[in-house]
């Protein structure tokens, strides 16, 4: 797992968001699958019931985009440090963690914005951002409403088919404090003589992650193949992956996967 990294693409299973709205029972079966054999998944957004969705992903781009722009010591005044010891709050400089590669550091910038700051849930931890973000916390709120909502059909429908004593749902309360947050994350171009690269290997400790990427670099460790496999972004759909906290809930029905990011060689 320690090997220069090649380009070789994975596939993964598409599951219907407008279907899984519906109730398709044949949708739930590809979701059941998808879970239990990989625990990842693409999301297929297309579908005018949800454009508001994608709609607001590429705005969600854009401010990201705004925000990575800034000074990096406008930056720091934002640094995770200054706040909570989980260091769920804040900017995250690339090269302040262990990186992928023996030597090497990490490689993504990253601004966490948790649900408890963004909802005001918390009164020790009020939203503190820079303004490309509080400028437009309606957007920040209103994205993060409603891709939570869509997180908890998926849990909604898990529970359901696997016929768990609890509904997943019900451990993913927004109204409640948690962990649970929106990441605006940036990654460095690769280089193997460079001394930063990407993301450490790594299962998520939560529940869902649900991902919007417009650039390569996710591998998955594929069951079966145990080999990394890039995992290419697709126009209009999530990518989706099951933490452990889901793979306990569930007495391991649900299969979290070791991922990591590399961006290609070259990109």
């Amino acid at each position: 797992m320690n090997q220069k990294p090649t380009v070789n693409y994975g596939s993964l299973p598409t599951v219907s968001l407008a279907k899984l709205i519906d109730g398709d029972a044949g949708t739930a079966n590809e979701l059941i699958s998808a879970c239990r054999d990989i625990g990842f998944f693409y999301l297929d957004l297309r579908n005018v019931r949800t454009n508001n969705i994608l709609e607001d992903v590429d705005r969600m781009f854009s401010i990201t985009d705004d925000l990575f722009r800034l000074p990096f010591e406008k930056k720091q005044e934002y640094s995770t440090e200054k706040f909570t010891v989980s260091k769920i709050l804040g900017y995250k400089p690339a090269g302040l963690t262990t990186g992928p590669y023996g030597g090497k550091k990490d490689g993504f910038k990253s601004f966490m914005i948790p649900n408890n700051a963004l909802f005001d849930l918390n009164p020790n931890m009020p939203m503190t951002a820079p303004k490309p973000l509080t400028s437009k916390r309606d957007l920040l709120e209103r994205f993060v409403a409603d891709i939570h909502e869509q997180g908890l059909l998926i849990l909604s429908t898990l529970s359901q088919a696997l016929q768990l004593p609890l509904n997943l749902k019900d451990c993913h309360r927004k109204c409640e404090l948690s962990t649970t947050g929106l990441g605006l994350l940036k990654y460095l171009p690769y280089s193997s003589s460079d001394a930063n690269i990407s993301h450490i290997a790594h299962t998520d400790l939560g529940g869902l992650a649900i991902i919007f990427s417009n650039t390569s670099g996710l591998q998955v460790f594929m069951p079966g193949l145990e080999d990394w496999r890039y995992i290419a972004p697709k126009p209009r759909h999530a990518i989706i992956n099951m933490g452990d906290s889901l793979t306990a809930l569930s007495k391991g029905a649900l299969q979290s996967c070791l991922h990591r990011v590399v961006p290609p060689p070259n990109a």
